[in-house]
């Protein structure tokens, strides 16, 4: 009788030790899980970003606008003066 008793004490013991690493490996499992789902938006975020980047910069730009001299060419060229003003 005192071998079943000894026994039962070592099967809670192993089954409480158990549950414990359990706790501990279910613990990790989630925080590792919220970690890999925040890289992955992370990324995403990243990814977008950089497309947003590219599609501003292969939108043609906009023309600059004519300096004083260039407008007064277009206006001196636009009476006929052509030839007397570069």
């Amino acid at each position: 009788m005192l071998s079943n008793l000894s026994e039962q004490e070592k099967t809670a013991k192993e089954i409480k030790d158990t549950k414990k690493v359990l706790a501990e490996a279910l613990s990790k499992l989630s925080r590792l899980r919220r970690t890999q789902q925040a890289l992955r938006e992370q990324g995403a975020e990243v990814f977008y970003r950089r497309m947003q980047g590219l599609e501003e910069s292969e939108e043609p730009d906009s023309p600059q606008p004519m300096s004083g001299e260039q407008v007064l060419t277009g206006q001196v060229q636009s009476i006929g003066a052509f030839g007397v003003v570069d």
